[in-house]
C-alpha cells in the first residue's frame, strides 16, 4: 500500500515523504491515525506542488540570508566602557550587548544565540564576532571597545 505521510515518523520517513507500507500497517494505525493518507495520484500531485512551494521559500530564505551577510560583513561596532588599570573593562562586552547594538544599528530582530563570540570581551581593542544567520551562511563583524571619556 503506498502512502503520502502527513508527519514525521520515526523509522519510517517524513512529512510528504511517499512510502509502501504493508496495508495492515497502512490502514490500521497511519490511516487511522491520520499520520498519512492514500497515495492517489492527485494526492501525489499536490504533494509535488507543495514540495516546489517549499523549495521556492527556502532559496528565498537562503537569499536573503546571503543579502544580510553581505550587508553585515566587516562592519564594526563601537562600544564605550569605563576601562580600569592596564586596559581592563569594569564589566564586559557580552553577546547580548552586541545583539542589541547590532538589531538597533541595522533594524534587524536577530536572536543573542546566533552570535558566536567565544568569551566576553574584557579588553580594550577589537574583536572578531561571528553571526550565524542562516544554516550555512554566516557573517563576521568587528567589535571594537574603547575607553568611555
Amino acid at each position: 500500500m503506498k502512502v503520502i505521510l502527513n508527519e514525521d515518523i520515526k523509522g519510517i520517513g517524513k512529512k510528504g515523504q511517499i512510502i509502501e507500507v504493508a496495508d495492515g500497517y497502512g490502514r490500521n494505525f497511519l490511516l487511522k491515525q491520520k499520520k498519512a493518507i492514500l497515495a492517489t495520484d492527485g494526492g501525489i500531485r499536490e504533494v509535488k506542488a507543495i514540495k516546489e512551494k517549499l523549495d521556492k521559500k527556502k532559496a528565498a530564505e537562503l537569499q536573503d540570508a546571503k543579502d544580510l551577510a553581505a550587508k553585515l560583513e566587516g562592519q564594526e561596532i563601537v562600544f564605550h566602557e569605563k576601562v580600569g588599570t592596564e586596559g581592563r573593562l569594569f564589566g564586559a562586552v557580552t553577546n547580548k550587548e552586541i545583539c542589541e547594538q547590532v538589531n538597533k544599528q541595522f533594524n534587524l530582530n536577530l536572536d543573542k544565540k546566533k552570535f558566536d563570540l567565544k568569551d566576553s570581551i574584557k579588553h580594550l581593542g577589537v574583536e572578531h564576532c561571528k553571526i550565524k544567520i542562516y544554516p550555512g551562511v554566516s557573517a563576521e563583524i568587528k567589535v571594537k571597545v574603547e575607553a568611555k571619556e
